[in-house]
């Protein structure tokens, strides 16, 4: 174990906690003042409404591909601390790049197609760095946090995650009217990349001040490795045994229909029809309805907020009605959210929108998250997801590219914008069969109790938010420690290999959730 000096005045494992709660509000602060204003910031220097919806769906997908070779591989296994100083510096970087092109003014000398190409150049390395370290954080957050500690802590870190990203999403709309009203909008998204990209280092601060491990190995498909009590001795081998043929016991429940692959054709479905409308809410509020920067930040946040309410109440849903009837749910009531534009465009009528959109999107992302728990087994969860993975971020493309040729050949005007979002429901509501074949047969999984919450990536005015699923499984955790003597301190752990990190529209979010297999 690599672990990091103690100051003397509090335990590793306390500084470990501590630090975990900074890298959660800096890495949060980051997403509000960073990417989540990109598009918004591209449309600023004159890139056209196409071009800065592809902004929003592109450069993910490039980043996915980025984040999925050797070399994440490789250097993941060595060490987290020198991961993520690599996967890390990557975002602080190209967060530092923007910032110089707004704040020297460079974007006036160039071309827009030009700018957009740079644009799209710095978007892309910055989410090749953002998923690759999505992809092994699950597995740190695991490591740090003790059993006994687990559900206090990722409530309140989650808690103070929202809380920053929120009142930072806001601070940064009041400071862009501010800098409008006085001619140097372009100096203040300077500033907001410039302070995006130092919470990011800070993050890596608090990031290198945790406890490192260096034996862990991120591409292993085995759910417990090993485990370790608070003097570094493993613990005996009946115990980690009996955790082992647990994990067989989950894998051997192997999906023995279709289920699990119709659920994720609906979900890539679902994807593409959300996407031809999703990444051009910017450009329609903030070119085509001339929405102030307040405005249009307090329509995000509220979309948000609203997923952040539904989320508690959602997971009891879950757990009492089961969730497929959480997914019925949040399937059937995304279909409108975007037709519902062509009705008005007053604030508060939109406001209501956007606040109902997050009930509707929370509900729905909770389910199709739990879903792929349930219906995918241990054993085959890393390949099919890793499947997944790639067809979702390009899905995003696909519906964005149909959804920018549609404005192309249409024109920019509102109307053209409000056929846009009616063709995203009307496609949003074929996929209502794909629902159906989805959530038919699935096969019957021992029931987990589960940890959730996300690393939230990016907050869109879709209503939609890219986040990283944490999912934690209990009950494999205690487990390997049932068998053993009784933990003698809290700084007891168990290394647990979960899921591979899936992009996710899910918001962050935490709860306690007993899956139940329909």
């Amino acid at each position: 174990m690599n672990r990091p000096m103690s100051d003397g005045r509090c335990s590793p494992l306390r500084s470990d906690l501590k630090n975990s709660c900074r890298d959660g509000a800096a890495y949060s602060a980051m997403v509000a003042t960073g990417e989540s204003y990109l598009p918004a910031f591209a449309l600023f220097i004159g890139v056209a409404d196409v071009q800065a919806g592809l902004l929003a769906s592109l450069p993910i997908f490039i980043g996915s591909v980025l984040q999925c070779n050797g070399f994440v591989q490789r250097r993941a296994h060595r060490s987290f601390r020198d991961f993520f100083r690599v996967a890390g510096g990557m975002q602080v970087a190209m967060l530092g790049f923007l910032a110089l092109l707004a704040l020297t003014g460079g974007y006036r000398h160039l071309e827009h197609s030009l700018s957009f190409a740079i644009l799209m150049v710095i978007a892309s390395l910055y989410w090749g760095g953002a998923l690759a370290c999505a992809a092994v954080w699950n597995t740190w957050i695991e490591y740090l946090v003790p059993r006994t500690l687990r559900h206090r802590f990722l409530a309140r870190r989650t808690l103070l995650a929202q809380a920053t990203l929120l009142s930072t999403l806001l601070a940064a709309g009041f400071l862009l009217r501010l800098g409008e009203s006085w001619g140097r909008t372009g100096i203040v998204f300077g500033l907001l990349f410039t302070f995006a990209s130092l919470s990011r280092a800070y993050s890596l601060l608090a990031v290198r001040r945790q406890t490192d491990k260096d034996d862990w190995h991120p591409a292993q498909s085995l759910t417990v490795v090993t485990a370790k009590n608070s003097a570094g001795s493993k613990l005996d081998s009946a115990a980690v045994g009996e955790a082992a043929a647990e994990g067989s016991r989950m894998q051997a429940f192997a999906p023995t229909c279709k289920s699990p692959y119709r659920l994720l054709v609906y979900l890539v479905a679902v994807q593409v029809s959300v996407y031809i409308a999703a990444p051009y809410f910017a450009a329609y509020m903030l070119r085509v309805l001339a929405l102030g920067y307040v405005e249009f930040t307090v329509l995000i946040a509220l979309g948000f907020a609203g997923k952040m309410m539904i989320l508690p109440l959602a997971g009891r849903f879950a757990k009492r009605f089961g969730t497929t009837k959480l997914m019925i749910f949040g399937g059937v009531g995304m279909i409108p959210m975007g037709g519902l534009w062509v009705f008005g465009n007053s604030f508060a009528y939109l406001a209501a929108i956007q606040l109902a959109s997050g009930i509707v999107w929370g509900c729905y992302e909770l389910g199709n998250m739990l879903l792929i728990l349930e219906r995918i087994p241990t054993s085959a969860r890393s390949k099919l997801l890793s499947r997944y993975h790639v067809f979702n971020a390009a899905a995003m493309v696909i519906g964005s590219m149909i959804g920018g040729l549609m404005l192309w050949r249409l024109g920019s005007s509102a109307s053209a914008y409000l056929t846009v979002f009616a063709a995203s429901s009307m496609m949003r509501l074929l996929t209502l069969p794909l629902l159906k074949a989805g959530l038919a047969g699935g096969s019957q999984m021992p029931k987990p109790t589960l940890i959730i919450t996300q690393r939230q990536q990016s907050v869109r005015p879709s209503g939609l938010n890219i986040a990283t699923p944490i999912v934690i499984d209990e009950e494999l955790s205690a487990c390997a420690l049932s068998s053993a003597a009784e933990p003698s301190g809290l700084d007891d752990r168990v290394t647990i290999k979960s899921i591979p990190f899936v992009p996710s529209t899910v918001s962050e979010c935490v709860g306690t959730t007993e899956s139940t297999a329909v």
